[in-house]
């Protein structure tokens, strides 16, 4: 079907008298189109109210090309991208899917590694998404780059940054308070947001429970943020080793991988 462009008036010089004739420009803006070939239309005296004596030729056809810049964009599919934020592209998934965006029909191929082979290709019949999923993957950060070529010409690509994790966070150090009423924890790598530093057990050299001494858990901001936690109990006299054991449960670094140790 045909699409009206603009139409105006040109009252002011109509009716033309024999052999008159005048001349218009005119600006046009062409309605968003998929790229293509095409046809403006140019149609005069639309009504018939200029006397003519050849109605047939109030009808121009110019042919034109609509060429679209290709666009594409890669994304990590939410569903893929596990831990706390389903959009920090911080992954415990080694085989993740990613969703690719292109603008118009075309070839998109994707490389997991950015490394200038193509691992994955797809053809798009129309502008809308593609997804891709990678063959299993090793820790460590990925650069995956999509790129689209128009069925039209052009070339578009993307490239996107994901880090794969699947080992799950350790205590790797602490520091003890003289007297002995707290205990600082420094873990590997940042805790989630929820994530909740439970204490399973507290036990003294003697081995008796001390769990009823626990008072709270504290935090650090800056560097530290959801790696360092402090807890408060109160004082502990007895000389020898005491044992803290955290419930590990409830530990999860950013990619959703829990706490490989507990004690």
């Amino acid at each position: 079907a045909d699409t009206l462009v603009q139409s105006f008036s040109e009252q002011d010089h109509s009716p033309l008298a024999p052999g008159a004739t005048y001349s218009e420009m005119r600006d046009v803006v062409i309605p968003s189109t998929a790229s293509g070939d095409r046809f403006l239309l140019f149609v005069t005296d639309r009504f018939s109210e200029q006397a003519e004596t050849d109605e047939s030729n109030n009808v121009l056809a110019r042919p034109i090309t609509i060429f679209l810049p290709p666009v594409v964009s890669i994304d990590l599919e939410s569903a893929s991208d596990t831990g706390q934020s389903a959009s920090d592209n911080i992954t415990n998934d080694t085989e993740p899917t990613f969703a690719v965006t292109v603008n118009q029909p075309g070839l998109v191929e994707i490389d997991f590694g950015d490394d200038g082979s193509v691992d994955a290709t797809a053809t798009a019949t129309a502008a809308g998404t593609l997804r891709f999923t990678a063959p299993p993957l090793a820790d460590g950060n990925l650069v995956a780059r999509a790129t689209f070529t128009a069925d039209v010409g052009g070339t578009d690509s993307e490239t996107i940054t994901v880090t794969i994790d699947t080992v799950g966070p350790q205590a790797i150090g602490f520091a003890p308070a003289v007297p002995f009423d707290w205990l600082q924890f420094d873990f590997s790598e940042p805790m989630t947001a929820f994530s909740i530093l439970e204490v399973a057990s507290f036990t003294d050299p003697a081995g008796a429970d001390r769990t009823g001494d626990l008072q709270f858990v504290s935090g650090a901001s800056g560097e530290f943020a959801g790696r360092r936690f402090t807890i408060h109990f109160a004082d502990q006299v007895e000389l020898g080793t005491y044992r803290l054991t955290l419930g590990a449960a409830s530990i999860f670094d950013l990619a959703g991988n829990l706490l490989d140790q507990n004690e």
